[in-house]
């Protein structure tokens, strides 16, 4: 069952009514003081299922009785694992008594060997019932071995939508937050090792990464931007390092924050004050707004109260992300919220991706976080516009999230043509969504259609058109399909289609927003006002339905509009088809990309110390494009990575030198798989001559004329 949905709760009243009840015992075994003491007050708590008038309880661990206290009668023993695995002779009594139901706490740890000794003991004639919400391990090894210890068989399971629909987990709103950190700064061959012998970051890795200043204080604006709809917020911190220096933060922010860890380099005694710092933070009436936390509440912890939990720490172990984000999921039902935040802090990451996304772990979690049917005026802000389509690709782009949160809204049309017509007896209505980087390549392919003959549109192939009208335009791209709605258009005689633009767009537009919060100046109160005004309108729902989602989006495209050197959003080319004179450079083929790719191979063998560097697809582009000089494709290409260069540079006009630097500016971006980051700035000014060929390419408008940039 998944995380907080009550699977001790579920566990124990079964128990107590077919164990119990039937004149058996019960022998609960986990690994972690906090899951014992959870499981002893569930078992109070369902006390009176139990026929008998007395019921026995017996904690076994180093904070209660030891293993040789327990005595023959007791009804219930819940017991630490290490405890019982350090006196096998009275774990064999006891595991082995037929009278004992063994249940195995958190059981995607049964593979390790303290586990699998105790359900040895069993030697296939006693029942074992293992409880987990994560029933995999993160060491592909040792999946099979976590199976077998359990008859290769799961006997009740549950998905998160129906628990949330009853109200038994909050409904998660997952938020993704860009730190801009260079997380692999400084990573050094026992880094690397580490991480591929254990799968996590060593703990040199981790310390670098809880030390970036920049980090941090990003992670403490945000929720100090965020305060009054986050409530109590849990903070999964990398280390005890980590949890230090961020409570210092907050408390400096005014904020009422603490830490657990296990151990507290900061205290000024040795007293473990964990459980009145926890009982502070569950406590309604508490005076802890935030909690940092370090390995000790992934497991077993109950505090219903939490609203937001925050994850600062990488990990690409679905298992360990499942437990932080489920501390966070307790619903109304079980005593906890409505709605949960789910904070990532998502770092760069260049070689190691998967620390990049860590939502695309729990794919579960992020697809529950949308009711299953919404309002019908935010599915259906246009009728007719296929919006269904246009709410899954922004999934995907948060999904992915290759670039910033404002990419989310670039899912949505600027406008739409409509395809009106009579096929044989039926009459035809399409709507074919569009975008503003594609309308040249629409109206080119419309203006030849139409000149066309009946036989010239029976005779040209729907592919053949693609390629030529679209092949040089940037994604999203209309498909053969679409294409081929127009041409039958015109093939039956139908009327042109008519076009009509997207007005809602411009009002939800998180980069249009940005602008007038920019030009107008616009202090704190004003800015949020103009957001949430604007999130009221339906569009803005349905793309981010949330409103810190919203909020994040405003903020990253006012961050790029002051800083257009740091801008992560891809600019999008729009092909011309018939460009002026004074449009273009001087139009005689000029250069060698093959021959210029060579030189900057070779040249990049010194600078990123590559033998040899691996290699790039590179080619021209069929026509000249307005809004890049080149472009490196690496997500999802057909033949693998490749640069493609602006045709517009094919001239004498420009230097090879300049052309050099220009492919190794793309080259980078495939090397690096991201953007321009300080990495990037860096490795980039490592080129000879960078300086002067920037000034060639940013000068071409005022010495040609040519207003493309």
């Amino acid at each position: 069952m998944p995380t907080g949905s009550g699977k001790t709760f579920t566990a124990v009243k079964w128990l107590m009514e077919n164990v119990i009840n039937r004149g058996q015992c019960v022998l609960w075994i986990a690994h972690r003081h906090e899951l014992l003491r959870q499981v002893q007050e569930a078992f109070l708590s369902a006390a009176s299922l139990a026929d008998k008038k007395r019921l026995r309880i017996r904690i076994v661990s180093g904070e209660y009785c030891s293993a040789t206290q327990i005595d023959p009668a007791d009804d219930i023993l819940i017991c630490s694992v290490n405890n019982l695995a350090q006196r096998r002779d009275i774990a064999e009594r006891h595991v082995c008594d037929p009278r004992r139901f063994l249940v195995i706490d958190e059981a995607h740890h049964a593979p390790a060997k303290s586990y699998r000794d105790m359900i040895k003991l069993l030697n296939g004639k006693g029942k074992v019932l293992g409880l987990t919400a994560t029933p995999t391990r993160t060491e592909e090894s040792e999946r099979s071995t976590l199976s077998q210890l359990f008859g290769n068989s799961i006997i009740h399971q549950v998905s998160i939508r129906p628990l949330i629909e009853q109200g038994f987990l909050a409904r998660p709103i997952p938020v993704s937050v860009r730190t801009n950190a260079d997380a692999e700064a400084g990573v050094t061959p026992e880094d690397l090792a580490c991480l591929e012998r254990f799968n996590e970051l060593s703990e040199k890795w981790r310390e670098r990464i809880a030390h970036l200043t920049e980090r941090n204080r990003v992670i403490v604006e945000h929720y100090l931007t965020n305060r009054e709809r986050y409530g109590r917020t849990l903070i999964f911190a990398i280390n005890v390092d980590h949890a230090v220096l961020l409570k210092g933060a907050f408390v400096e922010a005014k904020v009422q924050a603490e830490y657990v860890a296990s151990y507290r380099p900061d205290a000024t005694d040795t007293e473990d004050r964990t459980a009145e710092i926890i009982g502070r933070f569950r406590d309604p009436d508490g005076d802890l707004d935030v909690l940092i936390n370090v390995q000790m509440l992934t497991e077993g912890v109950d505090i219903p109260n939490i609203q937001t939990v925050f994850l600062t720490r990488p990990t690409r172990s679905e298992t360990l992300l499942r437990q932080m984000i489920g501390r966070g999921l307790r619903g109304p039902s079980a005593g906890g919220t409505k709605e949960a935040f789910l904070v990532s802090f998502q770092d760069d990451w260049g070689r190691f991706k998967d620390f990049e996304s860590p939502f695309d772990l729990v794919s579960d979690i992020v697809d529950a976080a949308e009711p299953e049917q919404r309002e019908t005026i935010q599915t259906r802000v246009l009728e007719g516009l296929p919006w269904d389509l246009v709410q899954t690709v922004s999934a995907e782009y948060r999904k992915n999230a290759v670039h910033s949160p404002i990419e989310v809204f670039e899912a949505v049309p600027h406008g739409w043509y409509v395809l009106e017509g009579v096929d044989g007896d039926d009459a035809v209505r399409q709507i074919i969504p569009t975008y503003s980087h594609q309308m040249t390549c629409w109206e080119a392919l419309i203006e030849r259609l139409s000149a066309m003959s009946p036989e010239q549109l029976r005779a040209v192939v729907t592919e053949t058109l693609c390629h030529e009208y679209f092949g040089d335009c940037d994604s999203p791209r209309p498909g053969e399909y679409q294409v081929g709605m127009v041409l039958d258009l015109y093939r039956r005689g139908d009327r042109p289609p008519t076009h009509s633009d997207f007005i809602e767009r411009q009002l939800s537009d998180p980069a249009v927003i940005a602008k007038d919060i920019l030009e107008r100046n616009l202090g704190e109160r004003d800015k949020n006002q103009l957001i949430d005004e604007r999130h009221a309108n339906p569009l803005a729902k349905a793309i981010y339905p949330y409103l810190p989602e919203f909020y994040l989006a405003v903020q990253q495209a006012c961050f790029e509009l002051s800083h257009p050197n740091e801008a992560r959003r891809p600019v999008r080319g729009i092909p011309i088809f018939e460009p002026l004179a004074d449009q273009q450079l001087m139009a005689v083929p000029h250069h060698d990309l093959d021959d210029i790719m060579q030189t900057v191979l070779k040249r990049a063998t010194d600078i990123l110390q590559l033998t040899p560097p691996f290699s790039a697809q590179v080619e021209w582009t069929g026509r000249i494009i307005k809004g890049w000089y080149a472009m490196a494709y690496y997500r999802d290409v057909p033949g693998g990575d490749k640069i493609r260069v602006n045709r517009l540079l094919n001239s004498p006009d420009i230097s090879r030198t300049t052309m050099e630097f220009l492919l190794w500016h793309e080259y980078l971006h495939l090397y690096l798989r991201k953007g321009h980051t300080r990495i990037f700035r860096e490795q980039e000014r490592a080129w000879p001559g960078c300086v002067e060929a920037e000034r060639e390419l940013d000068t071409l408008n005022e010495k040609f004329g040519i207003q493309y940039w």
